[in-house]
């Protein structure tokens, strides 16, 4: 403790009162004098000083060292001084008797550390973190000096001071904790548990119980006995254990140490570590600082599934934040899942799943390029799912809503489901991609939109019994995987988003004021002009305008007004409105439609 820079060459050693010189007297052998009780009272050790409280005798001390000569100097001064968190009084520091558990023993750190990575982690870091801690501590003292908690079952021989805990000793504490709980060491005499029984050391039979207590780590550390070693429901090792990120030196810690001592492995198979939460610019919440987000309070504003799904759609991984604000923005995402799926259901209610469902190879390609989407989104699900990724489960289906769905899939169908015939080949078709679509969708937000999902489910089975939690997440159909689809869809998209420019600049240019006021005349080479020439029927609704016309050539796209009328029933602007004596404002499909329904 001397340095060039600070100290006098002369060093107060007190191994008894002090970690850091409890390691020195270890190191050099020297006596561990511990001259102060439990109350602070100068026990016999300290001669003529003993039963003088430490404060009380320091006077004493230091006038005793100025009548013998002994005390050369005294100042007071002021430094920092450990107090007692709870009465703010000062400590000090004793060595007493503690009961241990020796991480080094029948090489249970080793197998600790073999056992950290036998495990998996979520996230990957979490396995460095405690194996760092692992590696590193020290004994672990399990005994706490206080009135009540999980007693330490053993006992000292009168005699001869042992302790005696092992064999018969400890079957008698687990009778009597079985008979009557833990609470029955306090309430029955040492005589009445350990009757007959010998000291193993002396041969005494006379015993006092244990007064301390066990650390609450170790009962929290051993909890996995209690809870699932003995339930018939459940299994040992847990699946997952999952808790804030101080738990890697806290319960994560404890409860590997007493499993490896006891079975040889970890109690869990995983560990999954999370954040706390934190407000919307990362303070910690605090009733004084009015930061605070009660969970009951956004339930009864926004309801429990968007307090659920803000759960899903932070990365645990890091701190979370919560407030009104990102709770509303949270809530809007709720609502266009749900508008998404009330969509898919009220185009539905016609379908009957029995006579309705069209064949996947009979589908148009567009309603199975919405099942190849699905099945992408059920892959990615899947994976989140398993990995505990569940904001990439939240973000994944928000954007299959958001973009495949509604922005794509559902502003291309709207004109065939509106305005094409009911029963038709058209409509079922994309009823029959939809019923699926949205199945699998509920499905799938089901452990995240708990109450959402039950609700949709019982549209979807229109009335009967049954409960989504009773079905499962659904598996990719490896048929619906076309690769040679996905690939020209996903250049037939790319095209798409090139001609929505130029449809964009006629709006601005106000030569149209909406797409089905306009005709797209595109040319193209290789393989895009092919690709667009054997859908060229098809592009006028995919891109949703009147008309569509491709020329082989270099690429250009032209944006001019249709020029036919439009149809009051379906707005698009075609030759044949006014054609049918008997639907003047119609086009041809929708008169034909609804001479069908006037039938």
């Amino acid at each position: 403790y001397v340095t060039l820079e600070q100290g006098t060459g002369l060093v107060h050693i007190a191994p008894g009162h002090g970690e850091e010189d409890y390691q020195v007297g270890l190191k050099y052998k020297l006596p561990i004098v511990m001259p102060v009780d439990e109350k602070g009272y100068f026990t016999k050790e300290a001669g003529k000083y003993a039963g003088k409280r430490y404060d009380e005798a320091n006077e004493l001390i230091i006038a005793d060292m100025k009548h013998d000569g002994t005390l050369l100097y005294t100042e007071s001064v002021m430094h920092s001084y450990p107090h007692c968190w709870r009465c703010k009084k000062p400590v000090i520091f004793r060595a007493t008797e503690q009961w241990f558990i020796s991480v080094d023993h029948n090489n249970l750190r080793t197998e600790a550390l073999k056992a950290i990575g036998d495990t998996r982690w979520y996230p990957a870091w979490g396995e460095n973190r405690i194996r760092g801690m692992v590696t590193q501590r020290p004994d672990w003292c399990i005994s706490r000096q206080r009135s009540w908690g999980v007693p330490i079952p053993a006992f000292y021989c009168k005699k001869c001071g042992k302790p005696q805990f092992k064999g018969e000793f400890n079957k008698a504490v687990v009778k009597l904790f079985e008979a009557k709980g833990s609470d029955s060491w306090f309430t029955t005499d040492a005589k009445d548990i350990v009757r007959g029984l010998k000291c193993k050391d002396c041969g005494g039979i006379e015993f006092e119980k244990e007064k301390d207590i066990l650390d609450v780590w170790f009962e929290s550390g051993a909890s996995h006995w209690a809870v699932l070693w003995e339930n018939a429901e459940l299994s040992w090792p847990s699946d997952l254990y999952l808790e804030g990120s101080d738990q890697h030196r806290g319960w994560f810690q404890t409860s590997l140490l007493t499993s490896v001592g006891a079975k040889g492995m970890a109690p869990y198979k995983a560990v999954l570590t999370h954040g706390f939460t934190v407000d919307e610019a990362g303070k910690k919440m605090s009733k004084s600082l009015g930061n605070v987000v009660d969970p009951q309070v956004v339930v009864k504003e926004f309801g429990a599934d968007v307090l659920r799904l803000w759960v899903a759609s932070a990365d645990f991984r890091n701190d979370m934040s919560a407030s009104k604000n990102i709770l509303k923005h949270v809530a809007e995402a709720f609502t266009k899942i749900r508008n998404t799926c009330r969509f898919m259901l009220s185009n539905l209610n016609d379908l009957n799943s029995s006579t309705d469902i069209i064949k996947y190879d009979d589908l148009e390609e567009i309603d199975r390029w919405a099942l190849m989407s699905l099945s992408r989104l059920i892959e990615r699900v899947h994976k989140a799912y398993e990995e505990f990724e569940y904001h990439i489960v939240f973000h994944s289906i928000h954007e299959f809503c958001v973009n495949d769905l509604s922005a794509l899939y559902f502003d291309i169908l709207k004109d065939r489901l509106y305005c094409s015939e009911q029963k038709g080949k058209l409509r079922r078709s994309s009823q029959t991609s939809m019923a699926e679509i949205l199945s699998a969708l509920v499905k799938l937000f089901a452990p995240i939109l708990s109450f959402t999902a039950e609700d949709i489910w019982g549209y979807i089975k229109k009335g009967a019994a049954g409960s989504i939690f009773e079905e499962n997440i659904p598996d990719v159909n490896a048929k619906y995987l076309d690769k040679k689809l996905e690939e020209k869809w996903n250049r037939l998209l790319e095209i798409r988003g090139e001609i929505y420019k130029a449809i964009e600049q006629a709006r601005a240019e106000k030569l149209i004021s909406h797409p089905l006021e306009g005709r797209v005349e595109i040319k193209a080479s290789g393989e895009d002009y092919w690709l667009l020439k054997g859908m060229e029927k098809e592009i006028a609704g995919i891109l949703i305008v009147s008309e569509f016309a491709v020329d082989e050539g270099s690429r250009n796209i032209e944006v001019k007004r249709a020029e036919g009328k439009k149809c009051e029933r379906c707005w698009m602007h075609l030759k044949s409105v006014g054609k049918s004596r008997e639907h003047p404002t119609l086009c041809e499909r929708c008169s034909d439609v609804v001479d069908k329904i006037m039938v």
